[in-house]
């Protein structure tokens, strides 16, 4: 077991360095060549793991809910230990079937988060040290990062699908789809929001110290109320589709001959 996860690892790695050389290659398409790797690496997993997990579904989820349950148990005992009261650690003893599940149904959209982080530190890890080897790296612009205005009407029509789902179908495998693929659409959405916001650091000439305590202010920001620091970030990437506050729609130029 211990030599195909290395083996996993090891061949994960080399693509992230096949995808950066991708995108070097071509800098002005590298947010393009980075989702559709995700999206390739994502559906191989996925294949792998239909193949070799699937015909053994009932003896692994067992696995994966205990080890889930002795994970959240640890937790607790550290709340506990921390001076957590009393009536919280019943609440989440009362709710860790609920905790256990909601763990489970999101398990791919955590692979992929895993995954995106993974390939967004390693450009940012590249550009930051290696610049002066590669030159390309310089023509990478993390603030341009932009969803195409289609994915607006796909992440409309997700939501509404779920609402349909959970009020007439009520089916629990369109229910594990289409919440990971709105937690994944949320995921891009977010980075479009970071974008902004660099973008907005950089117009304004937020840099050296300021920059920092800013970077420091949202992290911490992020860690005490990630909820609402999160669904800000989204929401400010969402309704970038109108607002474009870094002007990048733009308009297209009329070549015609004006009447006079």
């Amino acid at each position: 077991t211990i030599a195909i996860i290395g083996i996993f690892y090891f061949t994960l790695f080399l693509w992230v360095g096949v995808t950066i050389h991708a995108a070097l290659a071509s800098p002005q398409n590298t947010y393009r060549i980075v989702l559709w790797s995700l999206i390739l690496t994502v559906t191989v997993c996925g294949i792998i793991m239909l193949v070799l997990i699937f015909p053994h579904a009932q003896t692994v989820m067992t696995s994966l809910q205990d080890y889930l349950a002795k994970g959240l148990e640890e937790f607790m005992t550290a709340q506990r230990e921390s001076g957590l009261a009393l009536e919280d650690i019943m609440d989440l003893k009362s709710n860790l079937s609920k905790h256990l599940s909601d763990a489970i149904y999101i398990m791919p959209f955590a692979f992929f988060l895993s995954l995106t982080f993974l390939f967004v530190l390693n450009l940012i890890m590249a550009k930051r040290f290696f610049t002066g080897f590669f030159n390309q790296l310089t023509q990478i612009n993390f603030t341009v990062f932009a969803m195409p205005f289609f994915a607006v009407w796909l992440v409309v029509a997700l939501i509404a699908f779920l609402l349909a789902n959970k009020l007439i179908f009520n089916h629990k495998i369109l229910f594990f789809a289409n919440v990971n693929v709105l937690l994944v659409m949320a995921t891009l959405y977010f980075f479009q929001g970071l974008a902004i916001i660099f973008h907005l650091m950089d117009k304004w000439q937020i840099l050296g110290f300021l920059r920092f305590a800013f970077l420091i202010f949202l992290m911490i920001t992020l860690s005490v109320e990630m909820r609402f620091t999160s669904l800000a970030i989204v929401g400010l990437g969402f309704f970038d589709a109108w607002l474009d506050v870094r002007k990048t729609h733009v308009p297209p130029k009329n070549n015609g001959a004006t009447a006079a």
